[in-house]
Parts: structure tokens; sequence; C-alpha cells
């Protein structure tokens, strides 16, 4: 019976894991349970929430830098058009205040984008870190009742072939008996009309040991 998600949710509790897709071991786990497709759904969501956050993340460094530029550069138009007379500068002033507002708006965004994405990123690991347990789970019950089975074909035959090397010898060595009787016996000029060449070495080797 295969374990249900609240039982590797009970097992996962309180644990907290980088991205998977960022762990080459994981990959690599993924791959010898074959699991490539059945996660498929869930990775290509993870890895464009972590390209979402790195975009984010980087948005706000230019945007911040940007908008530093802006308020150092209203520090020197405010000093020149300070006493209205200079209506370009006033111009430029108006314009930057707006981009810092834009700037200001967009930092929110990225912000915002920030703050929730790891949560997001959380739950969809989460779902990874179940699913590959899931499967993982599952394959290895199946191969440890697969290998239980094999291993009891394994001594079994390993027990009959004992039995058999064992009864092998023994009719080796009671039809070389019988061979060496009748040679003995009846001679070798009547016991050639049997074809019992398997046996003639053993008789050929007998009789130098004896000369």
């Amino acid at each position: 019976m295969a374990k249900s998600d609240e039982e590797f949710r009970h097992a996962l509790s309180g644990r907290k894991l980088p991205p998977l897709t960022l762990d080459h071991q994981w990959h690599q786990l993924v791959v010898s349970i074959g699991a490539e497709k059945k996660i498929h759904t869930l990775s290509a969501e993870q890895t464009e929430l972590l390209k979402q956050q790195a975009g984010a993340a980087n948005e706000l460094k230019k945007l911040k830098k940007l908008k530093k530029r802006l308020m150092d550069e209203i520090v020197i138009l405010a000093e020149t058009g300070c006493d209205g007379t200079d209506k370009k500068a006033e111009k430029k002033l108006d314009e930057h205040k707006a981009l810092i507002e834009e700037c200001n708006r967009k930092i929110d965004e990225c912000e915002d984008l920030l703050i929730s994405l790891p949560g997001e990123l959380d739950e969809v690991n989460r779902k990874l870190m179940l699913k590959t347990m899931e499967i993982s789970y599952d394959l290895l019950k199946k191969n440890g009742q697969e290998i239980e089975t094999l291993t009891e074909w394994i001594d079994s035959t390993r027990e009959e072939l004992k039995e058999k090397l064992v009864r092998r010898q023994e009719m080796q060595g009671t039809s070389q008996n019988i061979y060496t009787y009748m040679h003995n016996v009846f001679g070798p000029e009547v016991v050639d009309i049997f074809d019992l060449q398997n046996f003639k070495p053993v008789i050929k080797e007998q009789e130098e040991k004896k000369s």
C-alpha cells in the first residue's frame, strides 16, 4: 500500500530545503527514478519563479541606482533653478521628479514581488519534495519486493545446484567404477564394443599409474 501525502508531509515537517531544481543531486535522483516527465510541470514552475526572483532582484538594484542618480541630479537642478528664472532647469527638475515617482512605483512592485515569491517558491518546492518522495518510495518498495523474490529464487537455485553437483559427482564415480570393473573383468577388447568414450581417459590414467 502506497504511503499517503499526509505521511510524507509529516516526514518533511520542519524541513527547509533550498530550491530542488538548483540541486544537482536532486536532478540525478530524478533521472535515477525515471521521474522527469512526472515532475516536469512543477520543475518548470519553480524554474520560472526563480527567474522572476532573480529578475526582480536585478531590476530593483538598477532602479535604486537610477533613483539615486536622479536624486543627485535634482539637487543640482534645484540649486540652478531656485530663483525661478531658469525655465529649462525647472522643466528638467519636473521631469526628474516624474521619473523618480515612476522609479518608486516600480521599486514597490519589485519589492512586493520579492516578498511574495519566497512563499510561492516554498510551496512549489514542498510539492516537488512530496512528489519526489512518493515516486522514490514506490520504486524502492517495488524493487524491494522484486529483490526479495530474486533472492529466494537464487537461494533455491543455489541449493538445487549443489544437490545436482553432488548427484552428478556420485553418478560419475559410479559409472567410472562400472567401466573399470568391466575393463578389468572382460578386457578392453570387449569393453570397446560399448560407446563409453567418456570413461576411457580414467582407465588410461589408471593404467599409466600402474606402469
